[in-house]
């Protein structure tokens, strides 16, 4: 069964392929967040790694290094 998951990762790859990239293998078998609870703790991965990358480009245009 295919994924929402696997449909965005094909996605992907097929803009890659498009573009005039490398040719990519395909493999099914991703699973998508099913509970709430797991939902919210992804979204939090990714708001703090973004997070992160803005207070880093901050620090870039200080001239300044991590």
């Amino acid at each position: 069964m295919l994924s929402i998951s696997d449909l965005l990762q094909l996605g992907g790859y097929t803009a890659v392929e498009y573009c005039g990239g490398p040719s990519m293998i395909f493999r099914m078998g991703r699973k998508d967040i099913e509970t709430e609870g797991e939902a919210s703790n992804a979204l939090a991965v990714v708001d703090a790694a973004h997070e992160n990358s803005v207070i880093e480009s901050k620090i870039n245009m200080m001239g300044l290094s991590p």
